[in-house]
């Protein structure tokens, strides 16, 4: 199970995730999001079920949030 929510509009470049499985690692989620490497984002890890997903822009971090949304049940 994967869950995403936006935050406010000061933090639209950062995507939450979590309830996804406790042993995936930095590189699990590398590849969900390996559409947007180039675009530059950061993995911030909040414990092992819930991490942060940083881009470098709001409107980089939106493309993915509205495609997460049709993945998994959003909270």
């Amino acid at each position: 199970m994967l869950a995403v929510q936006a935050g406010d509009e000061a933090f639209a470049h950062v995507l939450e995730v979590f309830d996804f499985p406790a042993d995936f690692h930095t590189n699990d989620l590398l590849a969900m999001f390996s559409e947007y490497k180039d675009t530059g984002f950061e993995i911030k890890w909040v414990d092992d079920t819930h991490a942060l997903i940083v881009f470098s822009s709001a409107r980089i971090g939106e493309r993915p949030f509205v495609l997460c949304l049709g993945k998994g049940p959003q909270a």
